[in-house]
């Protein structure tokens, strides 16, 4: 049996034929992304554009189960680090401890050394 004209042999290309449309749907960074091609102005090359797009987002390591460990590895290292300087620019910061007189707080409390 052939192939419908209306069906893709590319993963997560699908057509709707209410909205004639194809449509390329991927997971990227946890979020489920969709992108629409109109059927409108010829429908073979709507087909074409949507299958080569995905062939793009897979060879891009944008869609997350066709990664690499190595792709995988490096998006977390970049998360950690952007996560890392997002901290320590809204740390929040103790008026007493940046050196600021006249505080309502008063003076920083002395402990014993062996609680810190």
């Amino acid at each position: 049996n052939p192939i419908p004209a209306d069906a893709s042999t590319a993963t997560g290309v699908l057509f709707h034929p209410r909205l004639n449309i194809f449509t390329v749907e991927w997971h990227e960074q946890g979020k489920q992304r969709v992108r629409w091609f109109r059927a409108q102005y010829g429908f073979e090359r709507a087909k074409q554009s949507a299958e080569s797009f995905r062939r793009c987002l897979v060879q891009a390591g944008r869609v997350d189960n066709r990664r690499t460990e190595r792709e995988i590895r490096q998006h977390r290292i970049q998360e950690y680090d952007s996560r890392k300087l997002f901290k320590k620019k809204f740390a929040k910061k103790d008026s007493r401890r940046l050196g600021n007189s006249g505080t309502k707080l008063g003076p920083l409390w002395r402990v014993r050394r062996d609680y810190q």
